[in-house]
């Protein structure tokens, strides 16, 4: 028994040491993005030698590879936890804006990350990792389809919207939103959510959110 807890011991270590790494792997390709970063830095800041980094890694584009699965596995967690909630059909679809808009902006370089990853096609196709990518982006997708299609089966929605339309507004609802805070702090406009000129990043939010839900047309009368 003895050998078998030393054993878990040493396992839970190697998990500590690996997400470590990755923890500041996802900073140092965020900020520097891939070509830049390198892992001599990598090792450096996580306190481990270079070679360490090889015994959970196969190479920097397979490092890279799990930030990204990382990122996308966060993802598949809060979507799960809004799928198992006791929220309404309805309140389910805006709680999948809402979460992902909150910890994007709870964790921006991630945004960053995932941002880059896709638009510089950065994702290496081959091994593993890439399968993971692909089958936890496809489980993602069925969660949200769960979500509207409830929504749908108790006539919630409107028959005439489909499902695909629906899951694309929303996605693009959340990444509209974190692309225009971006730009505010990269131009110092935005500071505490709420700038000088009176920015309110959950009021823009709400508001989205209600559009979608409401339209922009005044009811006729």
């Amino acid at each position: 028994m003895r050998e078998k807890k030393e054993y878990s011991e040493a396992d839970s270590k190697k998990e500590i040491r690996k997400r470590e790494i990755l923890g500041v792997a996802l900073k140092e390709f965020s900020e520097k993005g891939y070509d830049k970063a390198v892992l001599e830095d990598i090792a450096l800041k996580a306190g481990v030698a270079k070679g360490t980094i090889y015994l959970y890694y196969k190479d920097k584009k397979d490092l890279f590879n799990h930030s990204i699965l990382f990122i996308i596995d966060k993802f598949v967690e809060i979507i799960e936890n809004i799928v198992e909630s006791n929220l309404s059909p309805i309140d389910k679809i805006k709680s999948v804006i809402r979460d992902q808009v909150k910890y994007f902006v709870d964790n921006k370089h991630l945004f960053n990350l995932f941002q880059m990853a896709f638009q510089e096609k950065l994702i290496e196709k081959d091994g593993l990792t890439y399968s993971e990518i692909i089958d936890k982006g496809l489980m993602i997708d069925n969660l949200q389809r769960k979500i509207v299609e409830e929504a749908r089966k108790l006539g919630a929605i409107k028959n005439e919207f489909s499902t695909d339309d629906i899951i694309v507004v929303c996605d693009g609802v959340v990444t509209s939103i974190l692309k225009e805070v971006r730009a505010r702090e990269l131009y110092h406009e935005y500071k505490n959510r709420i700038d000088k000129e009176g920015y309110n990043l959950n009021e823009r939010l709400e508001n989205t959110i209600k559009i979608i839900f409401e339209g922009i047309a005044k009811k006729e009368v």
